[in-house]
């Protein structure tokens, strides 16, 4: 267990996904094949969820929504977000 947690996403926000294989441990194989799909890709946060530790559903680019841990998501900064919506 890390000894920081970090910082709630804001619905909305632009992030990195990370994929970490190792997080994919409570997935059946075809979330896990759709999880490494994401990899490397930004996306925006649409939902959080906390009923067995954080994670949040992302909308990539191609319109799929992908739940992820918190750990795996870089949030970008605010500029970039704006660049994108442009």
């Amino acid at each position: 267990m890390s000894l920081f947690s970090l910082a709630r996403i804001k619905i909305g926000s632009l992030v990195r996904i990370v994929h970490q294989p190792d997080r994919d441990r409570g997935y059946v194989k075809s979330a896990r094949d759709e999880r490494r799909l994401g990899n490397g890709l930004m996306g925006i946060t649409i939902a959080e969820h906390d009923s067995h530790g954080l994670c949040y559903q992302v909308r990539l680019p191609s319109l799929a929504v992908i739940t992820y841990d918190r750990e795996e998501l870089e949030v970008m900064p605010s500029s970039t977000a704006e660049k994108r919506k442009a």
